[in-house]
């Protein structure tokens, strides 16, 4: 049996994250091609861990994908580009 507050607890952080994901799909549509480290860098609201959570699990629900791997301008290394699906 779970305690009371973990499961409102449980149901604002479900709730949040679904928010997140909405405000993130908007934000992606304005700035297509960018990695998570760099739309964390855009965005005054999230940062990228924010992103790199949300956007896979986006992607595995088919809001988001990523066309392709290239260089991130923010750290240098090889990072997913992502975009949203039609």
């Amino acid at each position: 049996m779970s305690h009371p507050n973990s499961s409102a607890a449980y149901a604002s952080n479900v709730d949040n994250a679904a928010a997140q994901r909405i405000k993130m799909k908007s934000f992606i549509e304005q700035n297509v091609g960018f990695t998570s480290n760099e739309l964390g860098f855009m965005s005054d609201e999230f940062d990228r861990y924010q992103f790199a959570r949300r956007l896979s699990e986006m992607r595995d629900k088919g809001t988001v994908f990523s066309p392709c791997s290239r260089a991130c301008t923010i750290s240098g290394l090889t990072a997913m580009a992502w975009e949203v699906t039609a």
